[in-house]
């Protein structure tokens, strides 16, 4: 995972010559589930609900990974490609970095 500035990793992810790509994985906007959720605001534990359709802001190679899965899986279906074919294409024309693979930019991050 990437930081927002799409091109320095995040602190907590891994990195290696064996990656082979890399995206926004920091402030990503994604859905939440319903419910109540505990947090710490300046130290204090705050529940906050969260209505249908919540929306909230997400960390992690979990929200990275799947940007490549879905442009990937997009490709596909678009052009009717195997997904080794869809994957090179995606890359095309993007950055590598050491470390980092093909960096490819989907979704901005905060």
């Amino acid at each position: 995972a990437l930081n927002p500035d799409g091109l320095t990793l995040a602190p907590w992810s891994n990195y290696g010559d064996w990656v082979d790509c890399s995206s926004v994985g920091v402030g990503i906007t994604s859905t939440f589930v319903e419910g109540y959720e505990p947090h710490t605001e300046n130290g204090v534990v705050v529940t906050e609900y969260f209505g249908l359709n919540s929306w909230a802001l997400w960390s992690g190679t979990s929200f990275s990974a799947p940007q490549i899965a879905g442009a990937v899986a997009q490709l596909c279906q678009q052009y009717n490609i195997a997904p080794p074919d869809a994957l090179t294409q995606l890359f095309n024309g993007q950055q590598n970095l050491p470390g980092r693979g093909y960096v490819v930019t989907i979704l901005p991050g905060t």
